[in-house]
């Protein structure tokens, strides 16, 4: 797939980033894993597979119980807030909401930014409201933290990090590949959710943007 200029318009860039299947979105977060380099491609598939299942099966779970956001938020004593970057707990990564002991919290410039483009952005993707996505997001990780052999979608294996050595690891991107799916099909949206954070980064480094974007294509 040709790599695509931030530069264009955003109806571009938007209609560019559709065109990238969950699958391609979902390796390009697997290759950000620590470990990604010993992984073979079998355990690549299968870190996948046990990660969108493990989303979509606690989606149902959630979806069956019908609550509300504000439901969930006082049900399991949490507390969310729009925050400015420097408020993150890494606040030099390229943050678009995170959960930390029971509080979420979501990037405001992220939520400045979809506002802005809104008109664009609901031509393009359909009606969905942003916070409630990224705030599903990060409920998955409330619920990695709260249940018994939760975290990672479950998942644990072996590898050898140096010759000789053998480490039980459970990989960090079968939580966000999950947590993406989790997303996805509580909202009922029909695009991968980490679009909304290119589109943010769209706005103010498009260089970073244009940078995620030539990886994702130039493996397509």
């Amino acid at each position: 797939m040709e790599a695509i200029k931030m530069s264009s318009g955003l109806a571009e860039v938007i209609s560019s980033l559709k065109a990238v299947s969950d699958e391609e979105w979902d390796a390009y977060i697997l290759r950000l894993d620590m470990f990604y380099r010993h992984y073979t491609k079998e355990m690549c598939r299968n870190i996948i597979s046990r990660a969108k299942e493990a989303g979509r099966k606690k989606a149902y779970e959630a979806s069956r119980e019908g609550e509300e956001i504000d439901h969930l938020v006082k049900r399991n004593s949490l507390k969310v807030s729009v925050v400015e970057d420097k408020e993150f707990i890494m606040p030099d990564s390229i943050n678009f909401a995170e959960y930390h002991d029971n509080n979420i919290r979501i990037s405001r410039r992220l939520l400045r930014s979809l506002d802005i483009n809104k008109a664009v952005i609901s031509k393009e993707l359909g009606d969905f409201e942003p916070s409630h996505v990224l705030f599903y997001h990060e409920l998955y990780h409330y619920y990695e933290d709260v249940e018994e052999n939760f975290e990672n979608a479950g998942i644990s294996f072996k590898i050898k990090p140096v010759p000789f050595i053998t480490k039980t690891i459970s990989p960090d991107s079968a939580g966000e590949i999950a947590a993406y799916e989790f997303a996805k099909q509580m909202q009922k949206i029909q695009f991968h959710p980490y679009i909304l954070g290119i589109i943010g980064l769209y706005e103010y480094n498009r260089d970073a943007a244009e940078k995620i974007m030539k990886d994702i294509m130039m493996r397509s």
